[in-house]
Formats: structure tokens, C-alpha cells, sequence
């Protein structure tokens, strides 16, 4: 630039130099400005890798601690940021299989509460037709129906307790159907002796 000033200042009148300054001046703006714009790229480039970094680590850590919806989260930002980036597919190949877990489990646990759900039902119902049959003093009913809640709930002890309710009523009612039988056959035979009766 300085030489075409130099002719300039001694033929003012000639455009050739003038022309070429301009020429220049537009080339250093350009060069300036591709440069200005390689600096922002690099600069933009290096925000978005350590956004990406950043969202995979945290997606990382809150899939390793369990919260898969937040891992899925940062994921879909990182992928955001850098949709070709080859951690992304293999780091939602992870996510899916432990989704895929973490389903199962939660199926597997909602058939066990129904299951416990149900085993509870079918305990009280059994405990409740247990007390009907001993209001009823259908012991026999009542003993078949506790010893069916007792399978149900080995631990139990309530069943456990009527059952041995149970076995104590019965063992009186034969105790008390021997007397009377004895004492029946006792009035036979007085009977039998005095026919008339006491005088």
C-alpha cells in the first residue's frame, strides 16, 4: 500500500494506484473479516462441544443415579447440539436398556401387588366366613376356613389363635356330650331299677 501511495502522491492525476489501494483495503477488510469470522466459529464451536460435554456428563451421572427421565433430557440436548456425534447413539442404547429395566421392574412390582392384593382378600375372606361359622357354632366350618387363612398367611397368628379356640370348644363339647351320655346311661339304669320312680 505504501508504494501505491507513494506513485499516487508524485501522479495524482493517475487512478491506477488509487484503484490498487482500494483493491487492497478491500482485501484486508475481507481477510479481517474471515478471520473475525473464524475466530467466532472457533469460538462458538468450543461453547457448543462444552455444552455437549457438560449435557453428557449430567446425563451420565443422573442415568447412573437412576433418574433416566432427567438422563433422557440431557441426552436430547446433546443431541441438539451435535446431532452426528457418534456418543449419542450408544449413550441412548444405554438409556433404552436400562428403560427397558426399570419397565420390567415396574411391571414385575405392580403384579406383585396385585398378587399380595389379592392373597389379603382371600385371607380376610376366610378369616370372615371363620367367624361366621363360629357364630353359627359350626366349629368344623370355622376350624376348615382359619386353617385356610393360616395357609395363606403361615405368620399370621390370628387364625392360629381361633384354631386353638376351636380345639379348646370342641374338647369341651366332647367332654360335656360324655357326661351326658354317661349321665343318660346312669337314668337308664334307675330306670330300669325303679320303675316307679323315688318314693
Amino acid at each position: 500500500i505504501s508504494k501505491y501511495q507513494e506513485a499516487s502522491g508524485l501522479k495524482p492525476q493517475e487512478a491506477y494506484p488509487n484503484e490498487q489501494i482500494a483493491l487492497i483495503e478491500n482485501k484486508v477488510a475481507e481477510l479481517a473479516a474471515a478471520e473475525e469470522a473464524a475466530r467466532k466459529a472457533d469460538e462458538e464451536a468450543r461453547r457448543i462441544d462444552a455444552e455437549f460435554k457438560n449435557a453428557i456428563a449430567q446425563g451420565s451421572v443422573a442415568m447412573d443415579g437412576g433418574d433416566l427421565e432427567v438422563a433422557r433430557t440431557k441426552f436430547d440436548e446433546a443431541k441438539g447440539l451435535k446431532p452426528n456425534d457418534p456418543i449419542i447413539p450408544k449413550k441412548f442404547a444405554e438409556l433404552e436398556s436400562l428403560e427397558a429395566e426399570a419397565a420390567r421392574l415396574a411391571e414385575a412390582k405392580r403384579l406383585e401387588e396385585e398378587r399380595e392384593k389379592a392373597k389379603l382378600a382371600e385371607y380376610e375372606n376366610y378369616m370372615a366366613e371363620g367367624a361366621s361359622a363360629m357364630t353359627d357354632e359350626n366349629y368344623e366350618d370355622a376350624k376348615t376356613s382359619y386353617e385356610k387363612a393360616r395357609d395363606v398367611f403361615p405368620d399370621n397368628e390370628e387364625p392360629k389363635i381361633k384354631l386353638k379356640e376351636i380345639a379348646a370348644i370342641q374338647d369341651e363339647l366332647r367332654k360335656a356330650a360324655v357326661l351326658a351320655a354317661n349321665d343318660t346311661e346312669f337314668n337308664l339304669e334307675l330306670a330300669k331299677k325303679y320303675p316307679q320312680g323315688r318314693k
